[in-house]
């Protein structure tokens, strides 16, 4: 093997095997940006899936919120309508 041929060589490994690839330079650096591309939206992508569910664990945080609220308001009138029954009596 010449040593420009070695010097376009990569190695792939294909679980047990490896296959020897000589691809031209300029066919890596297109290779490489298609993977850096790639990956980025796959970034972007599970990106936004983390947002929604952030999103979605939001509404579930005020959706409690706004339950105990009205646990508390009728808790409130109880108290009220038992002292106003001792106050009758």
């Amino acid at each position: 093997m010449t040593k420009e041929l070695s010097d376009q060589v990569f190695s792939k490994d294909h679980g047990t095997t490896k296959v020897d690839v000589a691809l031209p330079t300029d066919k890596k650096a297109k290779v490489a940006l298609a993977l850096a591309l790639t990956l980025l939206c796959l970034s972007g992508i599970a990106a936004g899936f983390v947002i929604d569910r952030l999103y979605a664990a939001e509404a579930q945080v005020h959706h409690t919120y706004d339950v105990e609220v009205a646990i508390g308001d009728l808790e409130s009138s109880l108290t009220s309508v038992g002292r106003s029954r001792v106050e009758i009596s």
